[in-house]
Formats: C-alpha cells, sequence, structure tokens
C-alpha cells in the first residue's frame, strides 16, 4: 500500500506530507506547524507505520519532528501517533516540547485532529 501524500488537518493548522513509503514500514517527509512558540516552522520527518491483519488499511503510523537551529537557541519537538483509518484519512492525536535555552520547559497538547489528503 502506498501512503504518499500531502495530510491536512482538519483545523489547517498542521500539514504532513508523506514521501517515499515503503513496504518496510518507514516513510520520509516533511511536517509543517503554522503555530511554534517560534511561529510557522517547517520539519523533516522520517516516520514508521504498521498493518494490522493485512496489508489494507486501518495502518498504525506515527512520526516524531524536531527543530533545534543552528546555536542551539531552542528546541521544539512534536510527535504524533494515531491510524490511517481509511484511503487518505488520517486520525492522529499529537503533543509539542518546547525547551528555550535558559528557560522552563513547556510541554502540551497538539489535540486529534482529522488529517486529509489533498
Amino acid at each position: 500500500m502506498n501512503i504518499d501524500g500531502k495530510y491536512v488537518s482538519e483545523d489547517r493548522n498542521f500539514i504532513l506530507t508523506i514521501t517515499n513509503s515503503n513496504g518496510s514500514g518507514t516513510f520520509d517527509g516533511t511536517y509543517v506547524s503554522k503555530y511554534t512558540p517560534r511561529g510557522e516552522q517547517t520539519f523533516k520527518v522520517t516516520g514508521r507505520w504498521y498493518y494490522v491483519v493485512n496489508e489494507t488499511a486501518p495502518l498504525s503510523l506515527g512520526f516524531t519532528a524536531f527543530v533545534r537551529p543552528d546555536g542551539w537557541p531552542y528546541v521544539i519537538e512534536d510527535a504524533w501517533t494515531g491510524v490511517l483509518s481509511q484511503v487518505g484519512k488520517l486520525y492522529m492525536t499529537g503533543v509539542r516540547s518546547y525547551l528555550p535555552n535558559g528557560g522552563t520547559a513547556v510541554l502540551s497538547s497538539l489535540g486529534t485532529f482529522d488529517f486529509y489528503a489533498q
């Protein structure tokens, strides 16, 4: 099954573009968060996905994305997990950690959303 494509959250604040998905259960791609403590960010991602019973939907998938600029002034890490409930639709829940240099860590929920293929 090929899960490559661009998936946009129902609130349009998160975009996952999956490329190079393969039968070994991994994929590459990009992830955009329209809001972070540092404004909109684009992350490179490597994710994983797993079939249950057979090679069709539903399937489990997840990814972690982080950004840490040169000089390491902060790190933002988002993690998402969920299912491809049917072809073209992801049901995902996400969390974030944000750690600024010399600051206090902030942990937050990103929410639970349907993501639709565009």
